[in-house]
């Protein structure tokens, strides 16, 4: 499973995909980003992430301002 990580804080991203590495070796932490400018990014190349955790309220908007700009698959 290939996973998006969303958050703008970089000690609870670290920790989140930590855990996550934790719980299941065999994911794949695409990467970490911590606006929806880079989770747009993100989305707009392959691979595409099977899972995104989503941070509700990051940096430069609310994590649901991302359904606004752009069909998220996963």
């Amino acid at each position: 499973m290939k996973i998006l990580i969303v958050e703008d804080e970089p000690k609870t991203a670290q920790d989140l995909s930590e855990t996550l590495q934790e719980i299941d070796p065999s994911l794949t932490i695409l990467g970490i980003t911590d606006s929806i400018e880079g989770m747009l990014n993100f989305l707009a190349y392959p691979p595409a992430p099977d899972l995104i955790f989503l941070d509700i309220h990051i940096a430069d908007a609310l994590g649901i301002e991302l359904f606004k700009k752009t069909t998220v698959a996963c």
